[in-house]
């Protein structure tokens, strides 16, 4: 039984520090309006992005029928892979009917992403709502 918890202990120290990176992206959704943002934590595998861990949004503005327009918040369901520097995923919105589609790269040494955002689906109180496609860009920061 000792050599068992020796043989696992050696094997969790074995793992370098780099290997279990995390970083923060934040940035607007819709360049041009501070107050709609995106937040992208990321998982790193040595130097490289690995996955979107958690991506939350906020004051996205969206159309929704009948009622007209609003603004959604949310978080996503699920991580999204990252290969090669680039991601793409549609995804369940935690707590609604609405789903996320979102695509990006990452660019500048990793120092920011770019990409695409849309929500579709009924969030809050919005029914049947659609962002339409919308631009973002988010750079490394410090976590808040």
């Amino acid at each position: 039984m000792r050599l068992i918890l020796i043989v696992a202990l050696t094997a969790a120290f074995a793992v370098p520090s780099s290997a279990l990176a995390t970083d923060f992206y934040k940035g607007p959704i819709a360049p041009g309006n501070q107050a709609e943002v995106i937040e992208l934590t990321v998982k790193f595998d040595g130097n490289r992005p690995e996955k979107l861990a958690k991506v939350r949004w906020a004051n996205v503005p969206t159309e929704c029928t009948p009622s007209g327009s609003s603004a959604v918040s949310g978080v996503l369901d699920g991580k999204v892979r990252v290969k090669k520097g680039q991601f793409e995923a549609t995804k369940p919105v935690r707590n609604t009917n609405a789903t996320v589609h979102i695509a990006g790269e990452f660019k500048d040494g990793d120092e920011k992403v770019v990409g695409t955002f849309r929500q579709t689906g009924s969030s809050g109180a919005c029914f049947k709502g659609d962002t339409g496609e919308l631009d973002f860009h988010a750079k490394r920061t410090q976590q808040e």
